[in-house]
């Protein structure tokens, strides 16, 4: 596949949106990890400089995250700005623990009470400059909806979300721009000591994306072809999918009565 063709026809397709929205530009949260390293070389491609806001939102995080996204900015002439979350968060946190008698608040919980605070400050940000925001959504976290509903999954446009997370990492390939610290890292939401997507999910990403590939193909119905790919594990992420479609849609709404 020629994904420099394909990067170039995001950069294209991305131009013009942003140009028929009416906006004045984009903002886009930089977390060091590589799909918003990829969307924000894409922006580049894309954008004047001047009309992209790179956000980075630390909040109890990786201080090699943050070192990781001020790399890639310096890397692309683009100014990075730095909004810690660390007190709106622990706010927060307490807050819960006071109308919980004190109990100790799950690094679940708290880790989407992260995700949700980013969302909420990019789109502050996207409101005051009239921007849009950048989702940075892959394939392979779009279709089992890995990620928080109204934090990361939340976004204005996705611009990678048609890319499994291995075909990132191949188009990160022609974007030297791109740390090679940032290219290694194991992948990561950072939102807490330690968290790790491919453990979060139960597959590592090239297991996951041969099953979803599969998915997709063969219409959600598990077919023995011996690539070592089991019906259990087949069985799994679809479980995944279809327990995740909430996150995918808008809230029902209740039908009335016909009276």
């Amino acid at each position: 596949m020629n994904y420099q063709n394909e990067i170039d026809n995001i950069a294209k397709w991305l131009k013009n949106y942003q140009k028929n929205s009416g906006t004045k530009g984009v903002v886009l949260g930089c977390s060091g990890g590589l799909d918003s390293s990829v969307c924000l070389s894409i922006l580049k491609r894309s954008i004047p400089v001047e009309n992209i806001k790179a956000v980075a939102l630390p909040c109890n995080s990786n201080v090699n995250s943050l070192i990781d996204a001020q790399k890639l900015a310096d890397n692309l002439g683009i100014k990075l700005e730095v909004i810690d979350l660390e007190n709106s968060f622990n706010t927060i946190v307490e807050n819960l623990k006071l109308i919980n008698n004190n109990e100790e608040i799950s690094p679940l919980v708290k880790g989407n009470i992260a995700a949700r605070l980013r969302m909420v400050q990019l789109y502050s940000i996207a409101n005051q400059h009239n921007m849009l925001v950048i989702g940075t959504c892959n394939k392979s976290e779009l279709m089992i909806s890995y990620g928080t509903k109204f934090g990361d999954l939340s976004s204005d446009i996705e611009i990678i979300g048609e890319w499994y997370k291995t075909q990132i990492y191949e188009i990160a390939d022609f974007m030297p721009e791109i740390p090679s610290s940032i290219i290694n890292k194991k992948p990561s939401a950072d939102l807490w000591e330690n968290q790790s997507d491919e453990s979060e999910i139960g597959f590592n990403y090239p297991t996951l994306d041969k099953i979803l590939q599969r998915w997709e193909a063969d219409s959600g119905k598990y077919t023995n072809y011996n690539d070592g790919i089991t019906e259990e594990d087949f069985n799994k992420v679809s479980s995944m999918i279809r327990k995740s479609e909430h996150k995918r849609n808008m809230p029902p709404i209740c039908p009335k009565l016909q009276l």
